[in-house]
């Protein structure tokens, strides 16, 4: 939500943890943790909704910042809700339960494959010669 509502204060933020030599994705955990089950999934819902209602207004080829280069508000819609599935199967896993993938995951595997080259890249890997992961 910052990033895309303060920009600046997003920026200042990353480089604050890049100079401290970590981008700590503990942070917001810290801060929720002593919630209730309860609580967090209040907030979730509340957050959830200000950034769906913020996103909804932007254009989709707007650019925000990121933790990478910036990103359009239509693929950073598409993360959001990528970073929410693959965590919510984190969860599902813990607990046992199993989920039926449907069409609806389309953008986020479309996503996958157009970041593939950047994040090869961003490892130092030509994506067009094996690896040592086959």
């Amino acid at each position: 939500m910052r990033a895309i509502t303060d920009p600046d204060a997003f920026r200042a933020e990353f480089a604050k943890m890049l100079a401290a030599g970590t981008i700590d994705p503990d942070t917001i955990a810290e801060q929720l943790r002593d919630r209730t089950a309860k609580q967090l999934l209040e907030w979730f819902g509340r957050s959830r909704a200000a950034l769906v209602q913020e996103l909804a207004v932007r254009d989709p080829k707007e650019r925000a910042p990121w933790y990478g280069p910036d990103m359009s508000i239509a693929s950073m819609t598409t993360a959001r809700l990528m970073e929410t599935w693959a965590h919510g199967q984190d969860v599902a896993d813990a607990v046992g339960v199993s989920r039926v993938p449907t069409k609806r995951l389309r953008h986020v595997a479309h996503l996958g494959v157009r970041t593939m080259g950047f994040s090869f890249f961003c490892y130092g890997i030509d994506q067009h010669r094996p690896s040592r992961y086959g």
